[in-house]
């Protein structure tokens, strides 16, 4: 992925932990950086004006620091990966900002989804049993899904300077039925030269219309574009990286056979190993399906 830099322009990635229903305090620190970017970006236009016109334009300026930021990467897994997805819909306009804590109605996903939408009560309910449906989780995912839908269906983009065109996001998961490689180029492999891996993610990347990703591993997200592009899949991997073991429900997924060509713990610079074995693999094969949730031992970003 080339990126290019500009003078005096810091590039930022954020990676986020698990924290379970502490992520409302991540969508609380997230919901005032964004606020404290704006009003700098609002700050930093009116001291540019005043220091370009200063014969003719206003009497006095705030002075402000004036370099760039630029968001480039959300990352997270769990609650933070959950936090992070959110964030990808968000940061693409301006949104109502915080101040009062018994708001409702706003049109801050953060807020809405962390603090108004969401409450035991609903967890306890029976929904996800209707029609005879098999018992997968302690608690009723439904309000989840209605959640995910909400959250993370992109309105009419509004670009912000210190949001990069190309935001990139990196969910974590557990991939529940593991991914089989075989460790060396042996014609003739026993059973020890091959490794089941089970750490998995997914990277996005938001795009224009009709553009594509920097690179093949990034599932487009075309901004204002909610039925097109890679969103549906979005939404589903923001569940399953908050899929609590036994408590909320595995989430399936349908992944890009490309997506396991090299495996994460292999650098970029290094000769990859052999690829994911094509007869161990369902059919079709150039996709792979399997359950996706958060592992017992991962709570943090890979």
């Amino acid at each position: 992925m080339a990126i290019s830099w500009k003078p005096n322009e810091f590039k930022i990635g954020m990676n986020m932990a698990g924290a379970v229903s502490a992520g409302a305090y991540t969508a609380g620190v997230l919901d005032f950086l964004m606020e404290a970017l704006e009003e700098w970006q609002k700050a930093k236009e009116a001291f540019r004006a005043y220091l370009a016109n200063q014969a003719s334009g206003p009497t006095s300026a705030d002075p402000v620091p004036l370099h760039d930021v630029s968001i480039e990467v959300f990352s997270g897994a769990s609650a933070g990966g959950m936090c992070a997805a959110i964030a990808s819909v968000m940061v693409q306009g301006t949104f109502q900002h915080i101040t009062d804590p018994h708001a409702v109605n706003t049109n801050n996903r953060f807020y809405e989804a962390w603090v108004n939408q969401i409450d035991i009560s609903k967890l306890l309910t029976a929904d996800d049993l209707k029609n005879k449906a098999p018992l997968i989780s302690l608690l009723d995912s439904t309000i989840i899904d209605e959640i995910a839908q909400f959250a993370l269906t992109p309105g009419p983009p509004s670009p912000q300077a210190y949001i990069s065109n190309n935001l990139t996001l990196f969910l974590t998961l557990t991939n529940v039925r593991g991914v089989q490689y075989q460790l060396y180029a042996d014609p003739s492999p026993t059973l020890n030269e091959f490794t089941t891996y089970y750490a998995d993610r997914l990277r996005f990347e938001t795009t224009g219309p009709d553009a594509i990703p920097s690179t093949p591993l990034a599932k487009p997200l075309p901004l204002g574009q909610p039925n097109y592009g890679a969103w549906s899949l979005l939404r589903e991997a923001a569940k399953a990286t908050g899929a609590f073991p036994l408590f909320l429900a595995p989430r399936k997924l349908t992944r890009d056979l490309l997506d396991y060509a090299v495996p994460d713990w292999v650098p970029i610079s290094d000769p990859p190993p052999s690829p994911p074995i094509l007869s161990d693999l369902p059919l079709p094969r150039s996709k792979l399906r399997g359950d996706f949730g958060r592992s017992l031992s991962l709570n943090g970003p890979l």
